[in-house]
């Protein structure tokens, strides 16, 4: 399991400027959006700009999605390459039950790969995430 804080932030703010117009100009085309990480232990903002970002807050959020995805992974090496007949597939849920991490939630299958060796047999490694849009 890897929880690295380093790559989140407790907030996300996006600042923009969209496209002015005759009608619209000065102060109303400089856009701003925010999004907060409610788990996250601390305050650590984080600001960025985007080109003429549409949504602001929307990019917030999917910002705030891809560093959460980006800090938290786990792995883990299973007997065969299937579950209950069908093979592991990524962009699935998978509920973990783990006694030694203390973790009995739903993940999202981000990977796996299947591998066959002599000594171990079939085995797949399989990485899972926190699930959530990634972009």
């Amino acid at each position: 399991m890897t929880d690295d804080l380093s790559k989140r932030y407790s907030k996300v703010t996006i600042v923009a400027q969209s496209q002015g117009t005759n009608n619209v100009w000065g102060d109303a085309v400089n856009t701003k959006g925010e999004a907060e990480d409610e788990d996250f232990p601390f305050y650590k903002p984080f600001t960025a700009a985007e080109d003429n970002s549409l949504n602001p807050n929307k990019q917030a959020e999917l910002t705030l999605n891809r560093q959460r995805h980006e800090g938290f992974k786990l792995q883990y090496k299973v007997a065969g390459h299937s579950y209950q007949g069908d093979n592991w597939a990524i962009n699935e849920l998978c509920r973990v039950k783990d006694e030694i991490l203390g973790l009995d939630d739903v993940y999202l299958i981000t990977g796996r790969t299947f591998e066959m060796d002599k000594k171990n047999g079939a085995h797949t490694t399989i990485r899972l995430s926190k699930p959530g849009l990634v972009i």
